[in-house]
């Protein structure tokens, strides 16, 4: 199986849905694709890791970065955002955080 031929790298998706029982995805520029299976690569699947650290001593929310989706409506007004780590996740969250115009430190070991 030559499954290279079937990879597309360094190419843009904006939008993901369902059709037909299989997925269609739009890219940049606006060609569409459509597949019956589909693999996400950007780090949504991450294994819940929480750091030893006391999250009593940080403001609320805490937020792991595999729940950043579901509840980045909770950073709506928060000027500064302190991401902790520096795992594929993190980097994720930091550039979507610099997108939406928020200030944000990095902390790591």
């Amino acid at each position: 199986m030559d499954l290279l031929k079937h990879i597309r790298l360094n190419t843009t998706v904006t939008e993901v849905g369902r059709r037909d029982g299989g997925w269609q995805c739009t890219l940049l520029g606006g060609e569409t694709l459509e597949t019956n299976k589909l693999i996400l690569a950007i780090g949504t699947t991450s294994t819940l890791n929480y750091p030893n650290i006391r999250f009593s001593d940080f403001s609320p929310p805490v937020i792991h970065s595999r729940e950043f989706g579901d509840r980045y409506e909770e950073l709506e007004n928060a000027q500064e955002v302190t991401v902790y780590g520096a795992g594929k996740g993190s980097m994720d969250v930091l550039a979507q955080l610099m997108v939406a115009g928020k200030r944000a430190k990095v902390h790591h070991q």
